[in-house]
């Protein structure tokens, strides 16, 4: 992974949480059965969110946030991640309950 890092590093885009080693490892070495897999992992999230019954959506929004941060080290761009964080703000600015909440922050 050395060489790899080496020409891969300036792309990865940082986080202010820190990165999981051995997830950017993988994520940056992805062959086209991982990319199967991670574009399967995706589609599991979409669903679960249009089909959430629970009391917290904001958990699954924030799950799903998390792991396309961690699995698209590029920045999120090829997983919609800003589409993604708009919608889960619109949905959830407004409520009383998530005002004060530091995963909506």
């Amino acid at each position: 992974m050395s060489c790899d890092w080496e020409l891969l590093k300036e792309n990865v885009e940082p986080l202010k949480s820190g990165r999981s080693i051995k997830t950017l490892k993988n994520a940056l070495a992805l062959n086209t059965c991982d990319l199967n897999a991670r574009e399967m992992r995706r589609k599991e999230f979409e669903s679960e969110l249009r089909t959430y019954n629970g009391s917290d959506l904001l958990s699954v929004y924030y799950d799903y946030i998390q792991w396309i941060e961690q699995n698209y080290p590029l920045g999120g761009n090829e997983a919609n991640l800003k589409t993604l964080l708009e919608k889960c703000v619109e949905q959830f600015y407004s409520l009383e309950e998530y005002r004060n909440d530091t995963r909506l922050l």
